[in-house]
């Protein structure tokens, strides 16, 4: 799971927290803003981008091989366990009307945003003082980014793009170098067990692309990979 920060997106969620930060003014505004820039400072905002549907042609191709790989279904609920080491939230995408929804956070968080506004009053408006106060708040901050991360531009609507959020602190990450470009990440265990025979509760489900070809299933169950796997259907679309 990669930062967000550092990858082609990166300037979406900044735009968000910018619009989401504006909602707010006076002693509020300015308690979340320096929150939630200390959070950033010292966190990773890491995702891991999965598809609610296994049928959709633009995913085949630019992530599958042209349609020649496989895609993996999820048991949703092992994203999230608890013994990954993290807290981490699974989130639909918002594609549309974002000003609308960052109006409907902005509401439901407002209690939140009153709690940082009084310590941040408390500790009259002393940054070192405030920020070590922030690490023992009754909430999460990182509750604030698991929802502003959810908006994505209308033009990728078509990904029906779920995502696995999970804010570590930098120095949980590792770093991975693409381009040139340094990028903070995590590996996020989803499955305790080390028994392959128990891989059909984590991943029910198994989807051939529309290229696919059945050759190498016998290569695969040969060497025992997907071997839990009793049937695999195919995404049919006429696509060859």
């Amino acid at each position: 799971m990669s930062d967000c920060r550092f990858l082609n997106d990166r300037k979406e969620l900044a735009h968000a927290l910018e619009s989401f930060v504006s909602r707010f003014d006076g002693e509020s505004g300015e308690a979340l803003k320096m929150a939630m820039r200390w959070w950033s400072h010292y966190h990773g905002h890491c995702v891991f981008s999965l598809s609610k549907s296994p049928e959709i042609l633009s995913q085949w191709r630019a992530y599958a091989d042209d349609g020649r790989g496989l895609a993996l279904g999820f048991n949703e609920r092992f994203l999230t366990s608890p013994w990954c080491g993290y807290k981490a939230r699974l989130v639909d995408c918002v594609y549309e009307n974002h000003e609308y929804f960052i109006d409907e956070i902005a509401e439901s968080l407002a209690p939140r945003v009153d709690e940082l506004a009084a310590v941040y009053k408390q500790c009259r408006k002393a940054a070192n003082a405030y920020f070590d106060e922030l690490r023992g708040v009754a909430f999460p901050i990182e509750d604030f980014f698991s929802e502003i991360m959810r908006i994505k531009n209308s033009a990728f609507i078509e990904e029906q793009e779920v995502r696995l959020v999970v804010s570590p602190t930098f120095a949980e990450t590792k770093t991975r170098v693409s381009s040139g470009i340094a990028i903070p990440y995590i590996e996020h265990e989803v499955w305790p067990s080390r028994n392959e025979g128990d891989l059909d509760v984590l991943i029910p489900e198994v989807v051939a692309g529309p290229r696919f070809d059945e050759r190498n299933m016998m290569w695969l169950k040969s060497r025992r990979f997907l071997a839990w796997v009793e049937g695999i259907r195919t995404f049919e679309c006429g696509y060859r």
